[in-house]
């Protein structure tokens, strides 16, 4: 390439800046405010471009981006696809950053129960667990055998496959308390069971010798990352409920608006945590579910511009299938893979 060459093609550049309205004449980047002069499409390359340029350097970009978009639902995601790119923290890097800060004052602030369970082991005679594991039984065999007069601790066990794992589960945790490695007390109660099985007790067994804090600290590093995997789903929701607008509003548009939205979230999640910390019987659940109740359909309003029935009618939409579904079926998710890896 020459060294006179433009690096963008005519027919992107404009006669004036998107972002401060400066008057151009061909020039690649805004001669005041350094903004590339080209339109206002943008690509998911251009998303990643941003959040790699410059890794958080958020100066004076940091109250230019916090404040409007906690108090003017949409503006920002507005402005961002309506090319004042310049004036705020992009999208994807304000999610992160506010989900890092989010579980960073979680984490100091959630206070986590470490009381451990009784040891119900100790409850069960001996002579009914051999018996358990010799013959099936019937809900009478198990009166026989003086169950119902036991004093166990058998809430949520439904039938005897399940008092089967739970005494399995019970034993490997007794020989993990005698100094039994996690491979050779699943090894020793479970040889004739399935390798998924296996896996499970061996998991089971894990979470056992782990402390309740540190258990809790890796299923909540791994909600971070839900949350990252779950913006192209509200995406593709936005896409679907603004179908008609979709020459308007291309996907990576709606995406924006999610970054955006979630990073909102973060932030009122910050300041739940923050207020719970001084004032005694506060919720933050409530309070974060309450303001996104609020903030989702005044945004919807100032980044769609639909009429305002159109608008609350999409919010409800949104809140049964993404906050009513989507949501809690890749927390269902987050859990199973947390739980399988740890």
């Amino acid at each position: 390439m020459s060294k006179g060459k433009s690096i963008i093609p005519f027919e992107r550049k404009l006669e004036s800046c998107l972002n401060c309205g400066s008057e151009l004449h061909g020039e690649n980047f805004c001669p005041y405010c350094g903004q590339e002069n080209t339109d206002k499409n943008i690509s998911i390359w251009t998303l990643i471009q941003d959040f790699l340029g410059d890794y958080f350097s958020f100066d004076s970009k940091l109250f230019r981006t916090m404040i409007p978009l906690i108090i003017f639902p949409g503006r920002v995601p507005y402005e961002f696809i309506e090319g004042k790119r310049v004036k705020h923290i992009p999208p994807l890097r304000i999610l992160i950053f506010t989900s890092f800060i989010f579980f960073f004052i979680w984490g100091i602030t959630f206070e986590l129960e470490n009381e451990q369970p009784a040891d119900i082991a100790e409850q069960i005679d001996s002579q009914l667990q051999e018996q358990l594991e010799e013959q099936a039984m019937t809900g009478d065999s198990l009166l026989t055998l003086g169950v119902e007069g036991a004093n166990l601790n058998l809430t949520g066990v439904d039938s005897i496959e399940e008092l089967t794992a739970f005494i399995k589960a019970e034993k490997i945790r007794g020989l993990l308390d005698n100094g039994y490695k996690i491979d050779h007390a699943v090894d020793s109660i479970c040889a004739d069971n399935s390798d998924f099985e296996r896996k499970l007790y061996t998991q089971i067994g894990k979470m056992y010798s782990s402390d309740t804090a540190t258990i809790a600290k890796y299923f909540v590093s791994n909600l971070s990352i839900i949350i990252l995997v779950m913006q192209p789903f509200l995406a593709l929701l936005l896409k679907l409920l603004y179908i008609r607008r979709r020459k308007v509003f291309r996907f990576i548009s709606h995406l924006v608006f999610s970054l955006y939205y979630h990073g909102w979230l973060m932030l009122m999640g910050i300041i739940a945590l923050l207020i719970n910390e001084v004032i005694m019987g506060f919720q933050p659940q409530v309070f974060v579910s309450f303001l996104a109740l609020i903030y989702m359909p005044l945004a919807l309003k100032k980044f769609y511009g639909q009429s305002w029935i159109k608008t609350l009618f999409k919010s409800f939409l949104i809140l049964i299938l993404y906050i009513g579904l989507i949501m809690p079926f890749f927390l269902v998710i987050s859990l199973g893979v947390s739980f399988y890896f740890f």
